[in-house]
């Protein structure tokens, strides 16, 4: 970049209707500014290796909606937020409202010892999956087999390789303290195993979101 002069310009723009689109480029960049208007709509993009941005938005007519995408390798955000409700999303919980959210879910029955109720699942091109719980459930087939131990195990894998493995009798499930993450083309295989020595019926499910 060629070296300018350094300059401080003030402007003050009174209007019914006022569109300032600006290209500003320099070693150090400040640009304050105090907007009043009954409509605002000021789309940003900013890019940058050290960003501050402080942020003071008041409305007593109507709502506030603020959507933003931030992509960073550490990001702090500081929010003073008054309002009459709060609502903070949880990822899945967004992933839900967004339509984002995958759930799996399989069953056999009268399945012998070793046998498995599975789900299998191929993340599509462009996608990535995030799985963060799972369940599965054991019951003997026979009635007169339903006091026994129906022992089962639970099974997440990703290319075949299991990453997390929980037993219990008569089912077992968690709450993932991470989800895990498949790339586009990855396989998640879900799996419930039937670990009594007499026949059972088998349930599995998982839940995660796609992004």
């Amino acid at each position: 970049m060629a070296d300018y002069a350094d300059w401080t310009e003030s402007i003050e723009l009174l209007g019914s209707e006022i569109m300032v689109p600006f290209d500003v480029q320099g070693a150090y960049i400040q640009v304050p500014m105090d907007l009043q208007g009954a409509l605002i709509q000021m789309p940003v993009d900013i890019q940058g290796q050290y960003i501050t941005l402080d942020i003071n938005i008041e409305s007593v007519a109507a709502d506030v909606t603020l959507n933003v995408n931030i992509t960073a390798s550490a990001v702090t955000i500081n929010m003073d937020i008054v309002a009459q409700s709060v609502g903070v999303y949880l990822q899945p919980e967004w992933a839900a409202k967004q339509g984002q959210d995958k759930n799996f879910a399989g069953y056999t029955e009268n399945t012998v010892r070793f046998g498995t109720a599975s789900v299998e699942y191929t993340v599509p091109s462009g996608k990535t999956l995030y799985m963060y719980a799972i369940t599965g459930a054991s019951n003997a087939y026979v009635d007169s087999n339903s006091e026994l131990n129906q022992m089962c195990m639970v099974q997440i894998q990703v290319n075949a390789t299991p990453m997390a493995s929980i037993g219990g009798n008569g089912g077992a499930g968690m709450n993932f303290s991470k989800p895990y993450k498949l790339a586009a083309g990855q396989v998640l295989t879900l799996i419930c195993e039937n670990m009594s020595n007499h026949t059972c019926d088998l349930r599995i499910a998982a839940n995660g979101y796609e992004l």
